[in-house]
């Protein structure tokens, strides 16, 4: 993977999602896969993906939202 700094901020954003696809939510991830995904941007200091969740085998498990953390880009 490239060096953080050397992203640009698009980069930053999904090298932060694939992060915490594969770290924190790790476990959901194996057995949902992402219906939609976008950004909550309103404040400034609190940029946060947001993922609706689908399960493949149980409708009934399709109310599922994925809170990302907080995305701080690098500086350029």
């Amino acid at each position: 993977m490239n060096d953080i700094q050397s992203m640009d901020i698009g980069e930053q954003s999904v090298a932060h999602v694939e992060k915490h696809m594969d770290e924190s939510f790790e476990e959901i991830m194996e057995n949902y896969i992402v219906k939609e995904l976008y950004w909550d941007d309103n404040e400034p200091n609190n940029i946060r993906a947001i993922a609706e969740m689908y399960h493949l085998e149980d409708n009934s498990l399709n109310n599922l939202i994925v809170l990302f953390p907080p995305f701080i880009p690098e500086d350029q």
